[in-house]
């Protein structure tokens, strides 16, 4: 058993805002929605290596939260197909809404925070977990079909409603549907504009089954590209290197569009703002990761700051020669 001295330092926290530093999607690899949901990782109070407490935030602490859920899940529901656990976590999820009503980004927030009891109690499930309804140049006309599936007992009807975020809502047809148990049923996201600005039209679909325990959220996504640096983020960089030496992947950051989306054959640049360091080489790494670039740099003896610099965007990262 364990002692968890909580009373030493109470402080609140929302259980319901996202951390400035949690990454957002679309994913790198394949654009998809990402995350799939969020989970409790700020300010989490647990035993360090060594003994005694700390506050720590990260990923590496709300994916325990959802890896442990999911766990409880089989336990308590055991024999299901993997894509209904998948959806019974992601699509149970409580959507985080801003003061208007509207839900947050789908690329910050996924299908909403996990919500393990109504995964347990859920009946209804969905596929796929999300919508990803690719890019455009603003003008499109998209036809997305999904999937609900009863693991209930008794047949259920399902009611389909819309919460967008940004743009014109889609529609989706039919809006009802009956789902014998133990059955499935077919229905169509319809979306069409034309002339869109640049940006992110995204929004959640909710899923209401009369007698059956709660919603379910599918969020749904498209980008409306462009050729604008609106998001420069440092994916990695080191703190650390040999003075007078190149240090190679000093830094790796990444450029996005009005979308979201890498946005690839630009020529950021990076240079020194303080210290005696130099730049020695900075380049594409879009094979491998679309939107990411790198720097090679040799730092000087102490610290070195240096500086991204792409559509009017600035990033600073240091190095301490060694």
């Amino acid at each position: 058993s364990a002692r968890i001295p909580l009373a030493w330092q109470p402080f609140e926290r929302s259980p319901d805002g996202i951390n400035p530093g949690s990454s957002s999607g679309p994913g790198i690899s394949q654009l998809g929605v990402k995350p799939d949901l969020v989970a409790t990782g700020t300010d989490v109070w647990c035993a360090r290596p060594g003994g005694g407490w700390a506050a720590v935030t990260g990923t590496s602490f709300s994916a325990p939260h959802v890896a442990g859920a999911m766990a409880v899940l089989r336990g308590h529901r055991p024999g299901l197909d993997l894509r209904h656990y998948r959806s019974l976590i992601i699509n149970t999820a409580v959507p985080l809404l801003d003061a208007a009503g509207k839900p947050l980004p789908v690329m910050a927030q996924g299908a909403g925070r996990l919500n393990l009891e109504a995964a347990l109690a859920a009946t209804v499930t969905a596929y796929p977990t999300s919508l990803h309804l690719g890019s455009s140049r603003g003008s499109f006309q998209i036809e997305r079909p999904f999937k609900l599936f009863n693991l209930g007992a008794e047949a259920a009807t399902c009611q389909i409603s819309i919460l967008p975020r940004a743009g014109a809502a889609p529609v989706v047809e039919p809006s009802e549907l009956a789902i014998d148990a133990g059955g499935e049923a077919w229905a169509v996201l319809k979306w069409q504009a034309d002339n869109w600005k640049p940006g992110q039209y995204d929004g959640l679909l909710r899923v209401d089954c009369q007698g059956q325990s709660g919603l379910l959220s599918i969020p749904y996504w498209h980008g409306v590209t462009g050729n604008t640096v609106s998001g420069l983020k440092i994916v990695m960089s080191e703190s650390t290197g040999k003075a007078g030496q190149p240090l190679y992947w000093a830094a790796q950051f990444r450029l996005v569009d009005e979308a979201g989306l890498p946005l690839d054959g630009m020529k950021p640049a990076v240079t020194v703002v303080s210290g005696s360091g130099a730049v020695l080489d900075v380049f594409s790494f879009a094979h491998v990761f679309p939107g990411i670039y790198v720097a090679h740099v040799r730092p000087g003896p102490g610290q070195n700051v240096f500086r991204i610099s792409a559509g009017g965007l600035t990033r600073d990262f240091t190095i301490t020669g060694e």
